[in-house]
């Protein structure tokens, strides 16, 4: 309950519980890996996502056993597999439909904004005309986003090329995690089902 006595709305709930993705992007930043989480939800209203909390585990951080923190801070969460590869980016993934992540794109230009944002970035990735198509045909909504304010970005910093070329919608996600490794560490991918069928998916960065 709120401090008026009422139940929380939705949209609060899906807000504390985007502590525990918070606490595993801080983990991540500590051991100077990135993952990327693939899992479902529940559909709430139409565009909106409420997925169940990440469960953690209290772990101390070992620098000098980064899957073994990981696989440690996840053990009590049995939905997901944990991998790894030589990007240092563990893949933390549900049993989840692979159709849109696996669709191949011929390319994506970024404009300059989209090139130091990661959330701009990844709106040129959905908005690719395959991936345009892919929604359509399957009857995938993308979810709404709650926006916030986004600084202008320091032209400065490590951003991305302006094009890239025959990825899948998980490799420009992959991409654009790599290329700001100093304050993104966890790429979210979530995704629920309506009564009708019709998928919605979320694809954010933390």
């Amino acid at each position: 309950m709120d401090s008026y006595g009422q139940e929380p709305s939705p949209q609060r709930r899906s807000e504390a519980k985007d502590k525990s993705l918070i606490s595993l992007s801080s983990t991540l930043a500590s051991l100077n890996f990135q993952a990327v989480i693939e899992y479902s939800g529940k559909c709430y209203r139409p565009g909106t996502i409420i997925a169940s909390p990440v469960l953690l585990n209290a772990s101390p951080i070992q620098r000098d056993d980064a899957a073994g923190t990981i696989q440690q801070l996840l053990s009590k969460d049995k939905r997901f597999t944990i991998t790894s590869d030589q990007d240092r980016i563990f893949t933390i993934a549900q049993n989840i439909p692979q159709d849109l992540l696996n669709l191949r794109i011929r390319k994506i230009d970024f404009a300059k904004q989209q090139q130091y944002e990661p959330r701009d970035a990844m709106d040129a990735v959905l908005n690719a005309p395959e991936v345009q198509a892919h929604l359509k045909a399957h009857h995938i909504s993308i979810a709404n986003s709650w926006g916030g304010f986004v600084a202008r970005p320091d032209w400065n910093l490590p951003h991305l090329n302006p094009r890239i070329e025959n990825v899948t919608v998980m490799d420009a996600v992959r991409t654009i995690l790599r290329a700001f490794p100093r304050y993104t560490h966890l790429a979210v991918y979530r995704e629920c089902s309506e009564s009708d069928g019709r998928r919605i998916v979320a694809i954010s960065f933390k």
